[in-house]
Order: structure tokens, then C-alpha cells, then sequence
């Protein structure tokens, strides 16, 4: 049976306005539903037993790191019985403090994730993918090809991870056919 929520959430409702946002990205980019108490749980008892299967249900645990979490005793009983159940931790630290505390005592050998860093976020949203078995359906920065016929004689393309088609050109401007093409695509822009 393929898991409808693969990835849990475990986060301080104080980081909510970081977590949400980013939440909604990972289910966007991964077109998948992760499993978070956004609404919360009323009792006690029904809270533990949702948090245990949603835990066991999972691939992955994200802890969002933050002092907020750190002192929270139930993202703290998450992650230590994700734990227990040989689930893929990850921490993603929200507030740019790095890991500490009682995290970086039991967990202190495992590679974080830095949330402001872009970087980290889109290596974890590729390693996410892989995890779950998805691929990504959009990317920030997408794969944008250009090409250029210049002549008959000469042509020019790229592939890479470019912000528009002025950068790309810019990137293969080491020939003067390329500036030729920068300078046409410069004046076509200013009309």
C-alpha cells in the first residue's frame, strides 16, 4: 500500500508562519501531502495515538529545528521514537542556529538542512524525492534550453539553469557569436 503521507512534520506551532510555507512547497514541488498537525489534536490520548501511526506510516521525519522545538517535550517524543522506528531523520534548522542542545547531543553526527540556505533546501527537496520514490514537478530555478541559429553555418545552445534567456546568452559569451546574440536580444528587449 504506497503511504498518501510519507513525510512527517514534527515542528513548534510558534514556527508555524517558517514551517507552512515550506511545508507547501515540499507537497507542491513533490506533489505529495505530508503529515503535519496544522489544526492540532484534542485529547491526549487520541494525540498519541495519531502521532505514533502517522509516524510508523512515514518514510521520513523532518524535525524543524528551533529553539522553539528544542524545548517542546512532544516534537522531542517524536523524533526520538521516529527514532525508535528506524525512520530517516532530518533536521531543518528554521532559525539559522545550526544544531544544539539536546538535538546535537543524541543526533550530533547527522547532516543538517539550513532552511534560508537555497541551496540545502533544493539538495533536501531532490533527496526527499528519491526517499519517497516521486520525482519533482517543478523546480525554482527550472531547466530553461536555448538556442540560436546564427548563419548557417554556426550554432548555439545551452541547458543549464538559467533566470531567463539574457543570462544564458551571457553564459556562453565566450565566443562573439554569442555576444553578437546578446547585443540583437539586448536591442530586441528595448523596443
Amino acid at each position: 500500500m504506497e503511504n498518501s503521507k510519507p513525510i512527517f512534520i514534527s515542528y513548534s506551532r510558534i514556527d508555524k508562519n517558517i514551517v507552512f510555507p515550506f511545508v507547501k512547497r515540499i507537497e507542491q514541488e513533490l506533489n505529495t501531502t505530508c503529515w503535519i498537525d496544522s489544526e492540532g489534536i484534542e485529547s491526549g490520548s487520541q494525540f498519541e495515538e495519531v502521532i505514533v501511526n502517522a509516524i510508523e506510516e512515514s518514510n521520513v521525519v523532518l524535525f524543524m529545528l528551533s529553539d522553539s522545538s528544542i524545548n517542546s517535550k512532544w516534537t522531542k517524543r517524536e523524533v526520538l521514537y521516529a527514532e525508535d522506528e528506524r525512520k530517516r531523520i532530518v533536521p531543518v534548522v528554521v532559525d539559522k542556529k545550526g544544531l544544539r542542545k539536546w538535538f546535537k547531543f543524541h543526533f550530533g553526527n547527522v547532516d543538517y538542512i539550513d532552511i534560508n540556505d537555497e541551496g540545502q533546501c533544493d539538495k533536501l527537496l531532490n533527496n526527499l524525492a528519491s526517499w519517497i520514490g516521486v520525482e519533482r514537478t517543478s523546480k525554482k530555478n527550472s531547466s530553461t534550453k536555448i538556442s540560436a541559429d546564427i548563419g548557417s553555418q554556426i550554432k548555439i545552445s545551452a541547458d543549464k539553469n538559467i533566470e531567463g534567456p539574457r543570462e544564458g546568452l551571457e553564459k556562453m559569451a565566450h565566443t562573439g557569436h554569442a555576444k553578437m546574440m546578446i547585443k540583437r536580444f539586448n536591442n530586441r528587449a528595448r523596443t
